[in-house]
């Protein structure tokens, strides 16, 4: 057998039978439970089909593509049969079919004269807490050609009773205990059933969901088995329960899978959720599953927008700090210099105070955190929310701009400044600052191969005149286009500053391109010196964000006349 189920499981694998013609059953509404179907029903279903080209004694892999699929699946208790339907080929098991592999599943298994047909039905008591709508089943037909040779077909699907749109909350968060299974299938060697666990983490009001875990991969006839690879996935909930996103399953070999996710709520007020799986990996191998879980408790562990409330924390891109003397005769510690940090955090406690990590490596500052009662109400506006420290050591200034500022409405991304003010001597103050972008990235790997995006972004920040250090303002545009099929990045960015007197500098138009990776970036500004890094937010990578700094001049005589750093923001055409 080829495929085993969760926990060890096989169903048999056959040709597929004659069509059993039966009459098609009417959809009922849901029974109590699983366990309790009395009458006729067919099944809300969410499944995918695979067709496959296998040789060898290990079943290798020639030709593989994996698909989402309309399968009829229905149950008659008073025959005790089920009947499925997929592609113009159906099956009926009963009573006769059953087959015991010593597993609480339920299985069943017809021998052909040149194959199998096979179906399992996973026990929804072992797949999660309290599961009673939702389950999993697979249904699978082997034809063999010849000695060496076979045709194989499968379904995977999850099914069961889904949750009324009428009974799908809107408020409120939870987090439910789900496992997968699903077959990966590398061309050139043998498919695996992927076996695993983890979590699904929905907010119910702002419609999102955030799933990981880890799975094995297994083959009971190539004596296979693996554990602990990762996926991860995130999307959406619709307002009549369904469910959709992306999802990545880092297989071995080298295999990483681009999937999608199609399913929904099941059972009464969304105690349940259940979705297929289907997508392509490197290599020409493709993918193919489904995951059921139970609600495990209210609330969730991660963030999911930037606009999430509670305690959380987010990653960040910084763009390159700059301390600067603001006044009287240079000291030691006072000059034009930069901290090359990108990468660091912003930590939302439960009880409001917010603490951003720079990555600056002096004890004086890390770590200090602003409390809701150093908002400074006065300079706060529907744009943004100013908060100042004060400690023994130096000022400190936090600006956060809101996701749903009046300019431009955000959702998975936001961003904001960072600074630090402090006296070096009587006659010296040093001040250092960052800009920052913060949120929920989008989850690398998990869109298409194909394609494309394009970005209009705005940009702001700030800089400094090396000659006198006077303050700088910046603002600009800048227009990002992403491939997704070579992974390649080209964009430009245009800006102008402005003195504190508003006398304008003209700046030179940049450009900078990237190749490798189609979900961030870091690489040169061209036309400037500096650099620029950015990465897409949201579960399909709606929005962009990202931080750059740079210095400007004469660059044929290596002369600069000032330093600037900032933010991009922008939306997906």
């Amino acid at each position: 057998m080829l495929l085993a189920a969760c926990g060890g499981g096989g169903g048999g694998m056959s040709s597929t039978p004659s069509p059993v013609t039966k009459p098609t059953p009417t959809p009922t509404p849901a029974a109590a439970s699983l366990g309790n179907v009395t009458t006729q029903t067919s099944f809300k279903n969410y499944a995918t089909a695979t067709d496959q080209e296998l040789t060898g004694p290990d079943n290798t892999v020639v030709n593989t593509s994996s698909t989402g699929t309309s399968l009829s699946f229905s149950y008659d208790p008073e025959t005790k049969t089920y009947t499925l339907t997929d592609n113009g080929e159906t099956s009926s098991f009963g009573v006769a079919e059953l087959y015991d592999n010593g597993t609480s599943d339920t299985h069943y298994h017809i021998s052909t004269s040149d194959g199998f047909d096979a179906l399992t039905l996973f026990d929804p008591k072992r797949l999660g807490l309290g599961m009673k709508y939702a389950t999993i089943g697979l249904w699978q037909r082997r034809q063999e050609i010849d000695s060496d040779n076979a045709n194989f077909t499968f379904d995977v699907f999850a099914y069961g009773f889904p949750t009324a749109a009428s009974g799908v909350p809107l408020a409120g968060s939870a987090t439910y205990d789900i496992d997968l299974f699903g077959v990966a299938s590398p061309v050139g060697t043998f498919p695996r059933s992927i076996i695993g666990d983890g979590t699904f983490s929905l907010d119910f009001g702002q419609g999102l969901f955030a799933m990981s875990g880890e799975a094995g991969e297994y083959n009971n006839d190539a004596d296979y088995s693996t554990c602990c690879s990762e996926w991860w996935g995130a999307g959406y909930l619709a307002s009549n329960g369904g469910i959709s996103g992306y999802f990545t399953y880092s297989g071995r070999e080298n295999n990483r899978y681009q999937v999608s996710v199609t399913g929904s709520l099941f059972g009464p007020s969304g105690s349940e959720v259940g979705a297929s799986l289907v997508g392509t990996g490197t290599f020409g191998s493709s993918f193919t599953g489904a995951f059921v879980g139970s609600r495990a408790h209210d609330g969730i562990d991660v963030a999911l927008s930037a606009r999430d409330t509670g305690a959380r924390t987010y990653g960040t891109l910084i763009g390159t700090s700059t301390t600067t003397q603001h006044a009287g005769s240079p000291s030691s510690e006072a000059a034009g210099y930069y901290f090359t940090s990108t990468f660091g955090s912003l930590d939302f406690a439960a009880d409001g105070s917010i603490t951003p990590d720079m990555r600056i490596m002096n004890s004086r500052f890390v770590n200090v955190t602003f409390a809701p009662s150093d908002l400074l109400a006065s300079q706060s506006d529907d744009l943004s929310d100013v908060y100042e420290v004060h400690n023994a050591d130096a000022n400190y200034r936090l600006q956060l701009f809101k996701p749903e500022n009046p300019e431009i409405q955000l959702t998975y991304s936001s961003f904001g400044y960072w600074s630090e003010d402090r006296a070096i001597d009587d006659n010296n103050r040093q001040k250092q600052s960052s800009w920052f972008i913060y949120g929920v990235r989008t989850i690398g790997d998990t869109l298409p191969r194909s394609g494309t995006a394009h970005y209009d972004a705005t940009v702001i920040g700030s800089g400094e005149r090396l000659a006198d250090r006077e303050p700088l303002t910046l603002a600009g545009t800048t227009s990002i286009d992403v491939d997704f099929a070579t992974t390649d990045i080209d964009g430009s960015l245009t800006a102008q500053a402005w003195t504190s007197s508003n006398q304008l500098i003209d700046l030179p138009d940049m450009d900078f391109h990237a190749t490798g990776n189609a979900y961030n970036f870091d690489t040169y500004l061209n036309g400037v010196i500096g650099s620029i890094r950015g990465a897409l937010y949201g579960p399909s990578g709606e929005e962009i964000g990202g931080t750059f700094e740079f210095v400007a001049g004469n660059l044929s005589t290596a002369t600069f006349d000032a330093s600037y750093s900032g933010v991009f923001y922008g939306k997906k055409d």
